[in-house]
């Protein structure tokens, strides 16, 4: 029977190598960052109680100078209290430590706590930077105590698994290292750099970063899973044994490691099903690990970014969108017995929401009937991206979430990408072939179901092909059953390919959903109408005529509640209105809507107005809240508010969608807004008569910052307005204007849209698109380099979808002229040359000789000819 010491003896050895070789995977400059990270090898503890002083003196400062710092959404955040999390991290690690030595496993994690003391010792307030560093401080703490108690459990034992985790535990430990990194590189710069931010955005760093090891963190977790497995075989079939002190010392490990675990919002969530199915993958999965497979699969497949039906689960009215889980037909399909369905409705009859229900029913519940395991992939298309149109895009998009959910499937599809052409090369057809009619035939163990949303916003020739690929292939005699959902126009176009294989429909009329557009109004009223809540008569007039007036559509009702509505305090007044209602035609209820944005906007806005709308629905993809304000400030001047303020206007119309660091943020807060929320209820019988004690903290603020306005730093302030702008830039690149629904880009690029004071009309607002386009980047040097290299990128994408029937003889004129600039101009040449290597510029290449050639002669040899 093998002693659990002689396995020890191997994985210590294993163990103290992982952060020297996260080092080794570090560049030069990250090296060479970490130079003044050193401590005892051999001293654990005395490392640990010195990042522990180092925390409490920093504790303290903050305390005394009640040191704060602001998020970029404006939010206050309170040092002292980040260090009070460092400092019970640490804490709970201390205690750890002793019993860590004594069974032989000091030293191994030396560099990253010395990491930690230095960069906590030579920290100062000098920018809104700094509050960022710290918090990311407080992140990685806690990775490294919570992983130090980690490797002793899990790497002093010798299983086939054991290597695996290792890997992974080095790519966590390189992000971690990467993280200490950057922060030492921001404090070697000086003072005015770090107030301007220029060498180390750490706000996006620390985001990556965060988002990188969480990643990690699945994997680990997954290998951790079979570790325990392993072990406990190990011992039921008497090959290990465990003594009363080693089970003890076990058992108080991992009772330290769940400790640091409970605020980490980690730990196993994949851990029994790992368990329950050990002993079925565990042959299968021993060659590859997730972590190697997954970015292979993303990597050769590029399915880009793709929509989580979980967020649109939460925007459904409870009790709505069920009727069609009743519906026979569509149980038919979903028995197997019609292989393709069309749901199809008109805009704004709540399609999306049906789709979503549908994939939420089909991912919680399981199929009795075959008593398979379901697989789902899903796709929603989006009419004003271009990177949301493609099928092949969704194809892959469908193999990414199926690899990332079934293991097995995962590593079929790691062996695929090894033989099917990668995207560049791809087709509809091969990937469809080769990763999904190939994994789910006749014999699979499996049921896949595919769901494709707003199947009219796609590609429409691209789409067709599709339809022709599943006419061709024998869906009879697979295990996949497809779902397409979008707009009756669709039928036809279905049909025809369909015409020798089971298929069926499924209508979303007024009649099928008045029951759900009623409860809808209902949650509507409810959530909008500021009319006495006893008034329960007026309630149900306003909701039955708006149900009856809807004619189906959810849009509407939406519409009508927030533009017509939501502002009428008197309850008369508001049963006036219902007999002043548009018609239930989407059409005439935009004609309103926008006669509304002009009267209430004043000229000044007018024409920034007509931007917004031009570039939000010809331009190929969503642009985010900076571009626009770039483009807004070098057409129209000064003389405007800030894009974000003008949407307000009209935010009926649009949907801001947040990403990057404004969504890990506004996690974060929501979170804390939660936990606030608990501790606040608990604390209730605690804090009375307190009522007027708690704002004093932020009233004596107040007080001292602002009732001597005389007195102030101009320097510092230059810093801090020079910061503040930074932090509001990063937040708007962040942020992207997308049109709300499919049928507002519909109304806009109708051919007999008239142009107005906020509109510029059909034709002439997507020539100007282009026209605009081709400017910013005739003015080289003087546009915003920023806007102009994301310009650069795309002006022949964008010149290329234009519809040359609708540009007039004086555009093309000034097309042409526009185009002959840029391709001769020498002034403008030289300013293009300057970035022709740039990782983040456009497909215009040099002759890697530092000249550039591009012009009206241009070789066929050179790559620029094929651009042109």
């Amino acid at each position: 029977m093998a002693s659990v010491q002689d396995n020890n003896s191997i994985s210590a050895e294993l163990s103290s190598k992982l952060w020297y070789e996260a080092k080794q995977n570090l560049s030069n400059e990250e090296q060479e960052y970490t130079r003044d990270f050193y401590g005892d090898e051999g001293d654990n503890h005395g490392i640990v109680n010195d990042v522990l002083r180092t925390a409490k003196e920093k504790q303290k400062e903050a305390e005394d100078k009640n040191w704060t710092f602001k998020r970029s959404d404006g939010r206050v955040v309170v040092v002292r209290e980040i260090f009070s999390k460092i400092v019970d991290s640490i804490t709970k690690f201390q205690g750890a430590v002793d019993f860590l030595v004594s069974m032989d496993a000091s030293g191994h994690s030396a560099l990253p706590w010395a990491g930690v003391k230095f960069l906590l010792s030579i920290a100062i307030k000098d920018s809104q930077k700094w509050g960022s560093v710290i918090a990311g401080m407080e992140f990685v703490t806690r990775e490294i105590s919570y992983y130090s108690i980690f490797e002793v459990i899990y790497l002093r034992r010798k299983f086939s698994a054991t290597k695996q985790l290792s890997d992974a535990l080095v790519q966590a430990y390189t992000k971690v290292l990467q993280f200490l990194s950057g922060a030492r590189r921001y404090y070697d710069q000086n003072s005015l750099k770090r107030f301007l931010g220029t060498a180390f955005s750490l706000d996006e760093n620390l985001s990556g970063i965060v988002s990188a090891i969480k990643s990690e963190r699945d994997d680990i977790e997954r290998l951790r899973g079979i570790i325990d497995g392993q072990q406990e075989k190990e011992m039921g079939d008497g090959i290990m044994a465990l003594s009363q002190d080693q089970k003890a010392n076990q058992d108080k490990l991992v009772g330290l490691l769940n400790d640091l675990a409970a605020p980490m919002e980690i730990m196993a969530m994949q851990l029994t099903d790992v368990k329950d199915e050990l002993g079925e993958m565990h042959s299968e999965m021993k060659a590859k690990t997730k972590a190697d497979e997954l970015p292979k699969i993303y990597a050769h497949l590029q399915p880009g970014k793709v929509t989580n039906y979980e967020t649109k689960v939460g925007n459904l009215t409870p009790g709505t969108a069920t009727w069609i889980l009743r519906n026979g037909t569509f149980t038919e399909w979903l028995e197997g017995k019609t292989p393709v369905l069309f749901v199809c409705g008109g805009p704004g009859t709540g399609k999306s929401h049906l789709s979503t229900k549908v994939i939420d029913y089909l991912r919680k519940t399981p199929l009795e009937v075959s008593r398979r395991q379901n697989r789902v992939g899903y796709y929603y298309f989006k009419d004003g991206d271009r990177n949301t149109r493609s099928v092949l895009t969704a194809l892959c998009a469908i193999v990414y979430q199926i690899a990332a959910e079934d293991e097995i499937y995962r590593m079929h599809a790691t062996q695929i990408c090894d033989r099917s052409p990668n995207f560049a090369m791809a087709t509809c057809g091969t990937v469809w072939n080769d990763f999904l009619a190939a994994e789910y035939g006749a014999t699979s163990d499996n049921q896949l179901f595919l769901v494709f949303d707003g199947i009219d916003e796609a590609e429409r020739e691209d789409f067709a092909e599709f339809l022709k690929l599943l006419s061709r292939s024998a869906l009879q005699s697979i295990r996949i059953q497809i779902l397409l959902v979008g707009r009756p126009e669709m039928n036809s176009i279905i049909r025809e390919r369909f015409v020798k294989s089971p298929f069926d429909t499924i209508e979303v009329s007024s009649k099928v959903i008045i029951d759900d557009v009623r409860k809808f109004s209902q949650a509507r009223y409810d959530e909008f109408i500021k009319v006495p809540k006893t008034l329960k008569g007026l309630r149900h007039k306003v909701t039955e005529t708006l149900t009856e007036k809807a004619d189906g559509m959810f849009l509407w009702v939406d519409l009508i509640y927030k533009e017509e509505l939501q502002d009428i305090l008197s309850p008369m007044k508001l049963k006036e209105a219902l007999g002043k209602l548009p018609e239930g035609r989407l059409t005439n209820l935009y004609d309103r809507i926008f006669l509304r944005v002009e009267r209430d906007n004043g000229p000044a806005k007018h024409l920034a107005l007509q931007e917004l709308f031009s570039w939000a629905v010809y331009f190929k993809e969503p642009l985010s809240l900076f571009y626009l304000n770039e483009i807004l400030h070098l057409l129209i001047g000064n003389q405007y508010s800030d894009a974000e303020i003008i949407l307000e206007t009209c935010a009926s119309l649009f949907i801001l969608v947040k990403t990057g660091e404004v969504l890990l943020e506004e996690s974060n807060r929501s979170e804390t807004e939660t936990q606030g929320a608990d501790h606040a209820h608990k604390d209730a019988g605690h804090n009375e008569g307190r009522d007027n004690a708690e704002p004093e903290l932020e009233e004596n603020y107040d007080h001292e910052n602002y009732d001597n306005d005389e007195n102030y730093d101009d320097e510092n302030e230059m810093a801090e307005m020079a910061e503040a702008d930074e932090q509001h830039r990063n937040r708007q690149r962040d942020i992207f204007v997308h049109l709300r629904h499919a049928s507002l880009g519909d109304y806009l690029r109708r051919a007999d849209l008239k142009p107005t004071a906020i509109l510029l009309g059909a034709k002439q607002g997507q020539v100007h698109v282009v026209v605009t386009m081709l400017q910013i980047v005739c003015k080289g040097a003087d546009a915003p380099q920023e806007l102009w290299l994301y310009l650069m990128a795309n002006f022949l994408g964008q010149l290329g979808s234009l519809d040359c029937s609708i540009v007039s003889e004086a555009d093309t004129k000034l097309i042409i002229g526009y185009l002959h600039e840029i391709f001769t101009s020498e002034t403008l040449g030289r300013h293009i040359a300057k970035f022709h290597i740039s990782a983040e510029g456009y497909p215009l290449l040099g002759d890697g000789r530092g000249n550039f050639s591009f012009g009206l002669n241009t070789g066929q040899q050179n790559d620029n000819y094929l651009v042109i």
